[in-house]
């Protein structure tokens, strides 16, 4: 079923169907996180509705393009945008691999959950499973596209931090900021949000952790 609901923390609206993958918790912590510059052009990879790009329409960007394998979900992020008048957006379906478009910013909510059960609903199946080594191919991605000074902000479980860390070292990508969210009843961090950027100073700044209620 085909809902309207608010984008958390602003006042803004967006279509859902619950009958596909719905915006998460992760998805504003990420758009919560997020710190552009204006005039920026920012691709989503995996948009699904197009949650994070509406996150982003507060710091005024060039162009939001966004990128996913399935046709319904971004058919609920074109009705969104129309909703808000938004003229600078474009969706593309398809594996983000095959596309080439430069960006000054990539933000992703990837899959990372590696069960052996995983959903048997596709698209869920795409948006919460690391099944093709999404990761990985991301930061390559990014390597390639992301303009000079270009940044990648995402969100991943903090124990996998090193790894990610190691990724990003690997692609030319530096932390500059990272922000860690608690589960109100755990004493360790739950997942971790960062922002790369491409040929940048080492230097990170950590921010305040968020408590996830």
């Amino acid at each position: 079923m085909i809902r309207l609901d608010y984008l958390p923390g602003t006042d803004l609206k967006l279509y859902q169907d619950s009958e596909q993958y719905c915006m998460t918790t992760d998805t504003r912590l990420l758009g919560e996180f997020l710190k552009l510059k204006p005039h920026q052009t920012i691709l989503d990879v995996g948009t699904n509705n197009g949650a994070l790009l509406l996150y982003c329409l507060a710091f005024q960007p060039r162009a939001l393009i966004g990128v996913d394998v399935n046709p319904l979900g971004l058919e609920l992020a074109r009705q969104t945008m129309a909703l808000h008048h938004v003229e600078c957006s474009e969706w593309i379906e398809g594996d983000f691999r095959s596309i080439n478009r430069p960006a000054d910013v990539i933000i992703c909510n990837p899959p990372y959950f590696r069960e052996s059960t995983p959903s048997q609903v596709t698209h869920r199946n795409i948006a919460m499973h690391d099944t093709d080594h999404f990761i990985d191919d991301l930061f390559r991605y990014a390597l390639t596209y992301l303009t000079d000074q270009g940044e990648l902000h995402l969100i991943y479980p903090a124990d996998e931090l090193e790894g990610l860390i190691e990724l990003g070292l690997s692609a030319g990508l530096h932390v500059k900021r990272m922000q860690f969210a608690y589960k109100s009843s755990k004493q360790v961090a739950h997942v971790v949000m960062l922002a790369f950027r491409k040929n940048a100073r080492k230097g990170c700044v950590v921010e305040m952790p968020v408590i996830i209620r």
